[in-house]
């Protein structure tokens, strides 16, 4: 596991904030096993090469002096390659090659085309500049990209239209047509476009940094899917051309404002780990604490993020933490040796994990959605939120989340996402175990696919319905509660679903404001390829924060899984599981996170792994936990995690 730590460039430019800096990381250097040096403060995409060339050497100058402060891994992070935004553009030099340009027409002020002949030759020159500075490594930071650039969705400049060779078009004619709702063949293309401009541009990087030193370790940060997959996100393909041995997955989570957050990070991240070729080793992630105010994220969310992200697929931390000017770093004490606390819990996780496999439900994405998605409003370019369900809160509620689809038990198909696989793929999900809502039912009827469901859609409300729970089995001792999570007030819709036969199980019918029966909410069904489809038509992926609600959806995730769920928890709280095991399932990790700000108590994990011993993993070494073996699981009792604490379990066979 590696600790790494991402620093300014603006501590590196004095001596004071400089030795300033070293104490710091000396202190705690148990907490410290690489060091990365910023090459810019701002995120303008261009440097004068000969003022570069100056800082170039400031870098390679304090790489030597921390190896010789016995840091043994130091290397330099290059902020800018294309540029990651418009900032400060009334201070910094104007860029003197092309901008990039936006689908609207709008110009960059600080990103460039990256297919520029000019932003070639200067981009190479200043990665051999950095190369000969003499670094271990060089990180090229997530601007590989071509949204988000000052414009939203780039780039729609003369060089790049005609390097897609797609057709001789102009701007708006080719935006028409990438608008249209037949041109998929054409929005696949352009996606692909993206992707393979972003390709050539790291083959440049890799080119001329190995030319100077093919021993440098090149590594990629990279932006979460669940920005957008406009670029192509082509991971593996992108960590190939670059030679790359590292990989840093990002994301925007700045602070504690809506800590629950964190798991949606964790979720995205473990989404781009999955892809990366097997010669990517040093995977780390993003601790981002960006602009670096002490109050504004808590150290205890610092640690819970980090544990969360290596149980996504994560096997170091590069923390982006410590401020980027010059002044008392006396803020970051706490921080350090918090992390300094946590460092052997974390490795122990790490080879608890081993070649565990990350199981449980696995909600349905695609790298390449954005070129597979339909345009239903004659624009592809808005973010359509029926593609962009958030689905995190499954976790929160105690179903445990898998990323790799071959090691899932259930699969949720939310809002539109059946749109970006075949029907034969839809087939192959169905067999098995699906949660669908509303929108992605109508999709499989769109398919002709919907009588695997065993319902369609009747009618839909926006108003002035409420759901009630049947007699079901799901529902247990539930019967007859009922959820309100009033459409009106957040515009959402609710489904009566039309059973196809009398082999489809009620889960809950829609009730009326007035009293009314308006048909059945939530189904249950086996269908002709054996699979087992629940769909939730109420509601699905929101409020879920009562008993009755908490327990019908981990019953009906654990039907339609064949009572094949890894872990479940009993008890009402808000604990999220992030579940391991092995193939033969005799050994077994967990991490759990209590997302409450109540302690939990008491409660009893129930795993579905017949363990002979099992223990807590805490800072200080190992507890042995009480645990019993029923039928085909094993209990385990907990008792308590604190607010906002994680708790980490492992256990095995034999």
């Amino acid at each position: 596991m590696i600790l790494a730590y991402r620093i300014s460039v603006k501590l590196l430019e004095s001596n004071d904030s400089f030795d300033e800096l070293v104490k710091l990381l000396k202190k705690y250097r148990s907490a410290v096993d690489e060091i990365s040096l910023f090459t810019e403060y701002w995120h303008h995409g261009y440097y004068p090469l000969e003022e570069f060339a100056e800082l170039a050497e400031v870098l390679g100058r304090r790489i030597k002096q921390l190896h010789k402060a016995r840091f043994r891994s130091v290397g330099i992070n290059m902020l800018d390659t294309i540029g990651h935004l418009n900032e400060a553009w009334d201070f910094l030099p104007a860029l003197p090659f092309a901008a990039m340009v936006g689908h609207d027409g709008g110009i960059s002020r600080g990103c460039a085309c990256p297919n520029s002949p000019e932003f070639r030759r200067y981009i190479k020159r200043k990665y051999t500049l950095i190369a000969k500075a003499g670094p271990d490594f060089i990180w090229v930071d997530d601007d590989i990209r071509m949204h988000h650039h000052g414009v939203a969705w780039g780039c729609f400049c003369p060089v790049c239209i005609t390097e897609f060779g797609y057709g001789a078009f102009e701007r708006e004619e080719l935006v028409a047509r990438l608008n249209a709702p037949e041109s998929g063949e054409l929005r696949a293309a352009w996606v692909e476009h993206n992707a393979s401009v972003l390709d050539s541009v790291l083959a440049d990087v890799e080119r001329a940094v190995h030319k100077v030193d093919p021993e440098i370790e090149l590594g990629l940060m990279t932006c979460g899917p669940g920005w957008t997959t406009y670029s192509g996100q082509a991971l593996e393909r992108w960590h190939r051309t670059l030679k790359a041995r590292r990989s840093r997955p990002g994301g925007g989570f700045y602070d504690d404002a809506a800590p629950r957050g964190m798991i949606g990070k964790a979720l995205d991240i473990g989404k781009a780990c999955v892809p990366l070729p097997p010669e990517v080793t040093n995977i780390q992630y993003e601790l981002e604490n960006f602009p670096y105010q002490k109050l504004d994220k808590s150290v205890r969310t610092v640690l819970n993020e980090c544990t969360l992200a290596l149980a996504a697929g994560c096997n170091g931390i590069a923390f982006n933490a410590l401020k980027d000017l010059p002044g008392s770093l006396d803020d970051y004490h706490d921080l350090m040796k918090a992390i300094a606390g946590e460092r052997r819990r974390w490795e122990r996780y790490l080879d608890a994990a081993g070649d565990c496999a990350m199981v449980g439900v696995w909600c349905a994405h695609d790298d390449r959605l954005m070129a597979k998605r339909h345009v239903h409003n004659g624009d592809w370019f808005d973010q359509d939120p029926a593609y962009r369900p958030n689905v995190s809160i499954l976790a929160e509620i105690g179903l445990p989340l898998t990323l790799w689809r071959e090691h899932a038990c259930v699969t949720v198909l939310a809002g539109r996402l059946a749109d970006a696989f075949s029907d034969d793929d839809l087939r192959r999900m169905l067999s098995g175990g699906v949660l669908l809502d509303g929108p992605a039912l109508g999709v499989l009827w769109e398919r002709g696919l919907g009588e695997l469901a065993g319902v369609r859609i009747g009618r839909t409300f926006d108003n002035g319905v409420y759901e009630r729970f049947t007699g079901h089995e799901v529902n247990g001792r539930f019967a007859g509660d009922a959820r309100d999570v009033r459409l009106s007030f957040w515009g959402d819709l609710a489904y009566e679903l039309l059973p196809l036969d009398g082999n489809v199980g009620e889960a809950a019918r829609l009730v009326g404001y007035d009293g009314s029966d308006c048909g059945v909410c939530i189904s249950t069904y086996v269908n002709s390829l054996g699979g087992r489809v629940a769909v939730l038509g109420y509601g699905p992926w929101s409020r879920m924060g009562s008993s009755a609600k908490r327990s019908q959806m981990l019953a009906i995730a654990d039907w339609v899984s064949q009572g094949r769920l890894p872990l479940l928890i009993d008890k009402t709280l808000r604990v999220a599981p992030f579940v391991r095991m092995s193939a033969d399932r005799r050994r077994f990790v967990a991490v759990l996170l209590n997302t409450a700000f109540d302690s939990t108590g008491p409660f009893d994990v129930r795993v579905r792994a017949m363990l002979d011993e099992v223990v807590s993993i805490t800072p200080g070494g190992e507890e042995r936990l009480k645990a019993w073996k029923e039928k085909r699981e094993t209990r385990i009792a907990v008792k308590n995690i604190e607010p906002w604490h994680c708790m980490i379990i492992t256990g095995c066979t034999g």
